[in-house]
């Protein structure tokens, strides 16, 4: 981890300093070999980069130190014994951002994609909604098939004979057979009509003179 800090105090006849970190304000020595750039030599309140290391007697120190506003150049320089360069120091920052660019660059074309297909997905369940409330309203539309039952003609005879019966059983609880034979006896053509079905031959020819079934026609029945 990198922290910005500015030299605060150099001994140049000497080749040390410190640092001081702008965040905690706590002051780190710093060697002129942990200067990436060892040319013009550091000055005072100039701002640098810096990490820490530890150093001769285990305390913390600032090391890889980098000027902020100066440019970098590729100059040799050693390091606890070990020599590299400032150009070895510098690759690796642009290497981690290299890499967070890649990953940032992979995560936006998986988002896209995603995001594509959930579209899809939404505008396909959309469409099959869209196509089911159609029909649905088509169904409500169309009036019901109606299903015609073929009735056997016997079951019609026999319903047809249980009606006849009840109007009979019917007119038999307001009229019985009690003598009268005549039109003018009768009060209304359903009257007549009981006595015809119900009260014997005499009365058949007195009510129905010519026979066709329908009694007292002048007087209650030929309407």
């Amino acid at each position: 981890m990198r922290y910005l800090g500015k030299i605060v105090r150099w001994n140049d006849e000497r080749g040390f300093g410190f640092i001081k970190d702008v965040q905690t304000d706590k002051e780190y020595f710093v060697h002129i070999s942990e200067f990436a750039v060892q040319q013009p030599r550091p000055q005072e309140n100039e701002e640098v980069s810096f990490t820490l290391i530890k150093g001769n007697q285990g305390k913390l120190a600032a090391g890889a130190v980098e000027y902020v506003r100066r440019p970098q150049a590729q100059v040799k320089r050693t390091v606890r014994g070990k020599k590299r360069t400032s150009a070895n120091v510098s690759v690796l920052p642009l290497a981690c951002i290299g890499i967070l660019l890649l990953a940032f660059g992979g995560y936006f074309v998986f988002q896209q994609w995603q995001d594509r297909k959930a579209a899809s997905v939404k505008t396909s369940s959309v469409a099959e909604v869209a196509e089911k409330m159609k029909q649905e309203r088509k169904m409500e539309k169309e009036p019901p098939r109606q299903q015609v039952m073929q009735i056997p003609q016997e079951v019609v005879d026999a319903a047809n004979e249980r009606a006849k019966n009840m109007v009979l059983t019917e007119k038999a609880s307001h009229y019985r057979c009690d003598g009268r034979k005549y039109c003018s006896q009768m009060t209304s053509c359903e009257e007549a009509e009981f006595f015809l079905e119900n009260c014997g031959g005499a009365v058949q020819m007195e009510m129905d003179g010519d026979r066709d079934g329908i009694p007292c026609e002048r007087q209650w029945c030929g309407h």
